[in-house]
Parts: C-alpha cells; structure tokens; sequence
C-alpha cells in the first residue's frame, strides 16, 4: 500500500515538472509526432498518415514515437531516423515542442505527459466499436469515467469513417459532435487504390494456393480465444478440406490474448505480429473473412468479399460486454456457423461464388463507410493544418 502511494507520488511530481516544461518550450507548428499501440509499435491509422506527411509535405517534420525497449530492426532506415524515444532529455524535449500529436489510442501513445493544452491532438482511434466501451459499458466506474472524461477533454479532433461512426464514438467517449470529423480511416488508402502490397509477399515457404483465409477473432476478458470451437472438430478433417481446396488459411490472434491453442498444418499458418503488425496489411490477400465479435468485419467490408461468423459463445460475451448497435445477427452480415460442418461448408459455398448475404453487405458498407474514400490520410493532414 505504502509503495503503491510513493509511486503515485513520484509520477505526480514528475508529470508536474513535464507538463510546467511543456508550458515553457516554444512549439513548433511543422514537427508532428505520431504514436500508436501505446507506444510498443507502429502501424494502422497514425503510419498511414506519417507516410502521406513524409512522402508529400517537405515542410513538415514527421516523427514516431516508440518506446526505448521497442527493436527498432523491424523498421527501416527512414523510419528508425524519424523515431523520438524516452530514452533521453533530447527525447522529450523534442517531444514538448511538437505543436501536433497524432494517435491511436490515447496518451500513452506519446510517452510521459506530452499532452497538454498547448497543443493538438488528434485521435484517429484503432478500430470500430461494435462492442460497449466507456460510457456504454457497464464494467466503467465512476472513477474510471471521470478519467476518461478528463483525458477526451485534450482530444482536439476524433477522426471517424462515417456519421454513424460518430454517433457511436460520441456514446462511447462522450465526446461532443463539433471534434468528431468522418473523413474515413487512413489505413484504407491503400486498400482502396489498389496498390497495397499484401502480407504473403513477406512470408517465406508458404504452399502453393489457389484461396486465402483469414480467421481473425476477437479478444475475450476471460480468456484467449478458441480456434475452431467445434465439438465435431478435425484437425485431420481441416487439414484434407484445405489441400483439396487448395487453400492457405491465416489464423490471427488478438494482440492482447497470450498462449491458446495452436495448430499443426501445411496450409494453416499463424500470422504474427512481427510478419503483419497491422491485420489490415492481410486484406488485399484475403478472399473470405472468418471473425466473431471483431470490427474487423467493418473495413473488411470496403472489399466487397465475403465474411464467416464464429459467435461460439455468444451469450458469455454479450452478457459481459454487449453491444452497441443491438442485437448481433442485425449487423453481421454473414452466416454465423456452430459446427464444424458447417464451418466447412460456409467456406467452400463463399469460394464457390454463392453469397447471400452481398446485398446486404453493400448497405452495411455505406452505412459504415461513408467517409471512406483513398485520400482519407490526405483529408487528415488538411484536418491538421487547418488547426494550427
């Protein structure tokens, strides 16, 4: 308890001084810094801006933020030369002058009390709510609302794909309508154009295949997600259907789910996040979709391919976290399997061209995506230039 109150203490005293030198270094209108995932990696919505800034504004002086421990080989020469750590004073000095910070998921992106109200920051969030969080979700106290609450007040610009993207982020986040700015996520620039390379081109001894697919779920508070939660299920089975197929077929889990199961197949392949640190990355390569309660689905969408639902426990997740936008098979726009059956045969009618549910799928597209175009890192950049 006492060492609990010391540490508090020392961060007070330290994120004090931070902020009182915040307040006396000049800001710079042209440096932006860029965070994302808390600070351990770089990828989704900030690194499609930064590269936009980098390859297009030569006035501008893009830079990253990563954490001291982070290795900095999984990035390249151009990257590792515009990275700003906590590693030194220079560091953070460099860190109190930007005027803009630009983000993914909150202060922790930037590292030790860089935000202030001297300067601008937007967030560009790391993914769709379909679940209830914040202010929608029960498991928020008093305590952690008012938190919340205090730290969305620093929040100049919430970047959304659509107005119902808003709507949902106002709910969630209590933030009011005049920050929210629908100009669609960054990271589906290049998935719209059409010039996005894909992941397979950075994976080695892959097997022939005809079709690619992708089983991405969710995160679950109690415990990390099930693969193939079949009580019918066949490693031997899936291993004969995906040969005869020819078929690759991606598992990815949740960044935060550690251990789980793991599966033995040359077509089954798990995606790490040292090979595609963004899920997105795998889209251009992906022929049919397998997710649960994930927003993936939602960007996913932009492809106009089809998608499998897994909700093997459905009641448990709705009853710990629920849903913003109602009752779950209203907004899945696919067949939601229960068997390992039925798992098979959803993905061989999808390749077979047979889809249903694509009707659907386009109105859920245009509901979700409006804001959604290739230029939504340029639409960003403008975003910042006009808050200056």
């Amino acid at each position: 308890m006492i060492g609990k109150a010391l540490f508090r203490m020392k961060k007070a005293v330290v994120d004090s001084s931070v902020l009182l030198l915040d307040w006396i270094v000049p800001k710079d209108d042209k440096l932006i810094i860029f965070g994302s995932a808390g600070g351990r990696s770089f990828n989704g919505n900030p690194r499609a801006v930064f590269e936009y800034v980098l390859e297009n504004e030569e006035d501008y002086d893009p830079r990253i933020f990563l954490r001291r421990d982070v290795d900095l080989d999984n990035y390249g020469e151009d990257l590792r030369r515009r990275v700003v750590s906590d590693r030194t004073f220079a560091d953070l000095v460099t860190r109190l002058k930007a005027r803009t910070l630009v983000g993914a998921h909150g202060q922790a992106d930037f590292g030790l009390a860089t935000w202030s109200p001297r300067k601008n920051f937007i967030q560009l969030w790391h993914g769709r709510g379909t679940k209830n969080d914040g202010f929608t979700h029960d498991g928020y106290d008093a305590k952690m609302r008012r938190r919340l609450k205090r730290h969305n007040r620093l929040v100049t610009a919430f970047v959304t794909a659509s107005k119902i993207d808003s709507g949902e982020k106002a709910r969630t986040f209590d933030i009011c309508d005049s920050k929210l700015h629908p100009l669609g996520y960054p990271r589906n620039d290049a998935l719209l154009r059409g010039d996005h390379p894909g992941v397979l081109c950075r994976m080695e001894d892959l097997p022939p295949h005809e079709k690619v697919v992708l089983y991405a779920p969710t995160f679950r508070p109690y415990g990390p997600a099930e693969f193939f939660p079949f009580d019918d299920f066949s490693l031997e089975g899936l291993n004969e259907f995906l040969e005869r197929n020819s078929i690759l077929l991606l598992t990815r889990r949740h960044i935060n789910d550690e251990g789980g199961q793991s599966f033995e197949g040359e077509r089954i392949v798990e995606m790490g996040f040292d090979t595609c640190p963004d899920v997105n990355d795998a889209f251009h390569d992906t022929d049919v979709l397998i997710t649960d309660y994930s927003s993936i689905f939602m960007d996913f969408l932009l492809l106009e391919r089809p998608m499998i639902f897994v909700p093997y426990d459905l009641e448990r997740y709705s009853s710990d976290r629920g849903f913003i936008y109602g009752a779950y098979d209203h907004w899945t726009p696919g067949p939601k399997v229960g068997t390992f059956e039925e798992f098979l045969e959803a993905i061989e009618t999808a390749l077979a061209g047979c889809d249903p549910y694509q009707p659907v799928r386009r109105v859920f597209n245009t509901l979700f995506n409006a804001g959604q175009g290739s230029d939504s890192s340029k639409k960003v950049f403008e975003l910042i230039e006009r808050l200056l």
